[in-house]
């Protein structure tokens, strides 16, 4: 059953739930850096420069790939290119959960106590509706980004730092 829409579609969703999605849209903005960070220093730019560069790179899975491209340049053993391929992987499904909360119409019923989210998709059969959200379900996606965060950030300083070919 689909629930009904809120009583004012403009109404503000709950400051927590606003307060989360924030963190989610600022964490993922973390990672993305930190995968900017990356591309400067395979290619020996510097901050400046390579801003110039990446801030042109229109997001996350394309970022990925051209970390994925630069490390087959610098021939990357399959030890590196492998792990790094099924984190792409992972990164393009939570890109699509932050992209569903980040860019979604949030608002609140007053009747229900309840947040609700305008989930418009067309991927795999059109969903034009709203949903009511679970404030832990959100603080679940960002646990989910930190730790990918973190995750990443091992990969770059352990296995690449080990491994990294000039």
């Amino acid at each position: 059953m689909k629930p009904e829409p809120p009583d004012d579609f403009l109404a503000e969703a709950s400051s927590e739930h606003l307060i989360t999605i924030g963190r989610i849209a600022s964490s993922w903005s973390a990672f993305e850096l930190m995968l900017d960070e990356a591309i400067w220093a395979f290619t020996g730019l510097n901050r400046e420069v390579g801003a110039c560069v990446t801030s042109q790179i229109p997001n996350v899975s394309r970022r990925l790939e051209a970390v994925l491209s630069l490390l087959k340049l610098k021939e990357a053993p399959d030890l590196i290119l492998g792990p790094l391929r099924k984190f792409v992987q992972r990164t393009n499904e939570l890109q699509i959960k932050r992209n569903g909360v980040v860019h979604a119409i949030w608002s609140s019923g007053p009747s229900t106590r309840k947040t609700y989210r305008m989930h418009v998709t067309a991927r795999a059969g059109l969903k034009f509706q709203f949903e009511i959200s679970e404030l832990k379900n959100l603080k679940a996606l960002l646990s989910q980004i930190k730790d990918h965060t973190r995750k990443m950030a091992i990969f770059l300083q352990h296995d690449c730092a080990n491994w990294r070919k000039p």
